[in-house]
């Protein structure tokens, strides 16, 4: 065989071709798939943030409108099972339970409120690739 026909010659150039393709397109599938699930669980934890301030607002409401002096409002104002009806996606896979804090816990309208939502334990599919941070936190400032 001569060098021009050995430059020419095109035998598994299209397997070799189309195992690039795939790598390719294999790798930017997975990304989408994994940024999907982190949006998911962004949204979910935000969520959970949204209802933990409706419940706040509702239980502090008698401060608020000075019908009352003092209210029992929980720092968690969920159990487990609200919790999971409110955002189901937090309960899937490896991520551990959500959290809810509202600081301060006081019974007065003193100080506003920070009520903090997060979630930890997010791995992503193929961690060597991607990397997200594997906490998750929702911050919301209250002005009561």
């Amino acid at each position: 065989m001569t060098m021009f026909q050995l430059i020419h010659d095109r035998k598994g150039a299209m397997a070799l071709e189309f195992t690039l393709v795939l790598f390719t397109i294999l790798l930017f599938i997975f990304g989408i798939f994994d940024l999907s699930r982190y949006a998911l669980v962004w949204y979910s934890v935000s969520n959970l943030a949204d209802e933990a301030i409706r419940s706040q607002t509702i239980c502090y409401s008698p401060l608020i409108a000075k019908q009352g002096q003092t209210v029992a409002c929980p720092s968690d104002p969920f159990s487990s099972d609200q919790k999971k009806s409110v955002a189901p996606a937090l309960f899937w896979g490896s991520l551990n339970a959500p959290t809810i804090t509202t600081v301060p816990t006081d019974t007065t309208v003193s100080q506003p409120r920070v009520i903090t939502v997060s979630v930890t334990g997010f791995k992503p599919v193929m961690s060597s690739l991607f990397s997200y941070p594997g906490t998750l936190t929702v911050t919301v400032n209250l002005p009561y």
